[in-house]
């Protein structure tokens, strides 16, 4: 069933005869496809062929595309050499290895496939889709987030088995109001993940717009997926949300507009309140401990990710990852676990890159909504692999996006005005040639 249905999909999107609507068709099926393999399968499914039909996606338009007649950006050589390089490092890591396992191989495709849409995307052979996305994503985020909420007061069945079969013991009891939400994906990271992302889209809308209809609908939009993000239980999306906020305040927001971030995060802290008070004694997965109880050296998930310096200090020990090893909470350290100290030293330069750059797109008022959701991005991968559980997809297009805006507008810029001294030279030397002529 899991099969014949990849191939249905797959060649559903292939006969939309267009790269665009490929793309975007990908983007959907990020938040869904989880949802879809357990209304197939019933409970879990190792080695699902539907959880690879979105980077299928990618890849055939990677494919189709690669050969295409590209743009010539002297300015952006750099930034495409770097994710190449990356790709090399991960790929030179599963040869040494000798990885054959599905597993390992589909999360190095997960990471690879997806970043390797920047180089594309700036160089003009695939297509920027972004401004397409930012559209769906709220919308799709509505839909997971009310979906997310229902889960957690009804928990449908498909999602009880879902959590008996994948050993889901750490987000709670397979109970209603006993369960952080997971929504339509497997964990509620990647939900989270999600969300967060969609209410931070929709928040930089809101902010940018000039209409007043529209700006409500876009707050109310970024507001009401605050419920959702607080039942999946995953801090650092709420943290990410908040820090996106004030960084939109600072930088972008202008007049009424630099209120509306600082008003979604003084709501975030009253709905938190609201919804704790009101599962107070209800809920044991979700209680006020969670949120305000915080002990740095008894907090499992701080002490993870201060984790993270050790594998910095420790090149000799991650000269060559281990592809089937144990993963790390957090990008980088996750990265330098299973693909070597290179590709941890070459991810972490294009997040900082990415950042760097976001921050001078919103300062410029271009590309607002990729360029936050490239910080919101940045700042979520503190906490994990981001780039699994196809979440990758969405990065790859938000960070081409980026890049993609900002290179162009350098690009552009007007040259500096000539030195006079140097045109009076050049003017001095045309008159005298002319007079030569006139001579002769």
């Amino acid at each position: 069933m899991q099969i014949t249905l990849s191939a249905l999909i797959v060649l559903s999107a292939l006969c939309m005869y267009n790269v665009r609507r490929v793309l975007i068709f990908a983007v959907v099926l990020v938040p869904l496809i989880s949802l879809v393999r357990r209304l197939v399968s019933g409970g879990r499914v190792d080695s699902d062929p539907l959880v690879l039909v979105p980077l299928i996606l990618v890849i055939s338009v990677l494919l189709i595309r690669f050969f295409h007649e590209h743009e010539k950006h002297n300015r952006t050589s750099w930034v495409n050499r770097l994710v190449i390089a990356f790709a090399v490092a991960v790929a030179f890591t599963l040869v040494i290895r000798t990885v054959t396992a599905i597993a390992p191989l589909y999360a190095a495709g997960a990471i690879v496939v997806p970043l390797l849409l920047i180089p594309l995307v700036i160089d003009g052979r695939v297509p920027d889709v972004w401004h397409t996305a930012d559209r769906v994503i709220p919308i799709l985020g509505i839909l997971v987030g009310l979906y997310g909420v229902y889960q957690f007061f009804f928990l449908p069945e498909w999602d009880k088995s879902w959590m008996i079969a994948s050993d889901l013991n750490s987000i709670g009891a397979p109970n209603p109001l006993e369960v952080r939400v997971f929504g339509a994906s497997e964990s509620p990271g990647p939900y989270a993940l999600f969300v967060g992302l969609a209410s931070v889209v929709a928040l930089a809308k809101a902010t940018v717009t000039s209409k007043l209809v529209a700006r409500v609908l876009w707050f109310g939009c970024a507001a009401s997926l605050t419920v959702p993000l607080i039942l999946s239980g995953v801090r650092t999306a709420l943290i990410a949300v908040a820090l996106c906020a004030v960084v939109l305040a600072l930088i972008r927001g202008k007049g009424f507009g630099r209120f509306i971030p600082v008003i979604l995060v003084v709501l975030v802290g009253f709905v938190l309140v609201r919804i704790l008070n009101a599962l107070d004694g209800s809920s044991t997965i979700l209680s006020a401990d969670r949120y305000t109880d915080f002990d740095s050296s008894t907090d499992d998930s701080f002490q993870a990710r201060l984790g993270i310096l050790q594998y910095f200090f420790s090149p000799a020990k991650y000269v060559i990852g281990n592809p089937s090893g144990a993963r790390a909470d957090s990008l980088i350290g996750d990265t330098i676990m299973q693909y070597g100290y290179i590709s941890g030293v070459l991810i972490t330069i294009l997040c900082v890159v990415m950042l760097f750059i976001s921050l001078k797109n919103l300062g410029a008022r271009r590309a607002e909504t990729a360029s936050l959701s490239s910080i919101f991005i940045v700042v979520a991968s503190v906490s994990g692999n981001v780039f699994l559980a196809t979440f990758g997809i969405i990065i790859g297009l938000a960070f081409a996006s980026t890049a993609k805006a900002y290179f162009l507008a350098r690009q552009t810029r007007p040259a500096p005005p000539a030195d006079p001294h140097h045109a009076n030279q050049e003017h001095a030397a045309r008159s005298a040639k002319y007079r030569k002529l006139g001579v002769n």
